[in-house]
């Protein structure tokens, strides 16, 4: 719900949330009360997550905000093919998709950082992927072209369509990867097929993403 919010309001509010770091740095009162809160809620994630995990946590949150100030000004940057590692830079940072993918590790399920670590990037990119084509068809309809896809087509010399595909494909490699990885660790790789599985549902069926209609 913080991701919803910061997502949206952001742009509408930019000082509070160019703030954010600076102000949570020096112990002062957010310009958003919401802001309080989520950094409350980042506090607290060592009590939930080993040390490794709640800093990844936290430190991708942070870029999280940092990256939702960026966007509103993304209209400005040319998008060409010298730019083809820009619209990945952009995505990883404003998905929110590490924490997610950290979020299915607690410590009370005693699974080791490391043991998930070698694939975290592929789980950020799955995660972030998955949004990506199920927010596709909306995104359409609406003739939206900020989004992944999008940029990356424009950076790539590439219709929207054949990077929706190529990017399909890639997600079922990365997915491919995680299995492979997680699979001599039988707590992991159960908890990971736990998150794949809600995280692809709950897409299918929240009205947000109009999947029903296709």
């Amino acid at each position: 719900s913080y991701a919803f919010y910061i997502d949206d309001a952001a742009p509408q509010n930019l000082e509070a949330f160019e703030a954010f770091e600076f102000r949570l740095l020096h112990n002062l009162p957010q310009l958003d009360p919401a802001l309080d809160a989520f950094a409350a809620v980042l506090k607290r994630m060592w009590d939930f997550y080993d040390a490794l995990s709640a800093r990844a946590i936290f430190t991708a949150c942070l870029e999280f905000v940092d990256m939702t100030c960026i966007e509103p000004s993304m209209s400005q940057v040319e998008m060409h093919r010298t730019s083809q590692r820009l619209p990945w830079y952009i995505r990883q940072r404003s998905s929110g998709s590490t924490p997610f993918a950290v979020f299915t590790f607690p410590r009370r399920l005693g699974i080791p950082f490391m043991a998930y670590f070698p694939v975290l990037p592929d789980m950020d990119y799955f995660l972030s992927g998955i949004n990506d084509l199920f927010s596709f068809y909306k995104e359409e309809l609406k003739g939206e072209e900020g989004n992944f896809v999008h940029m990356r087509a424009r950076a790539e010399g590439k219709p929207p369509m054949q990077v929706a595909a190529e990017l399909s494909e890639e997600l079922l490699v990365a997915r491919s990867t995680i299995h492979a990885a997680l699979r001599p660790h039988p707590e992991a790789f159960k908890a990971w097929i736990d998150r794949e599985k809600g995280y692809i549902a709950w897409h299918m069926f929240l009205p947000r993403y109009k999947l029903q209609e296709i």
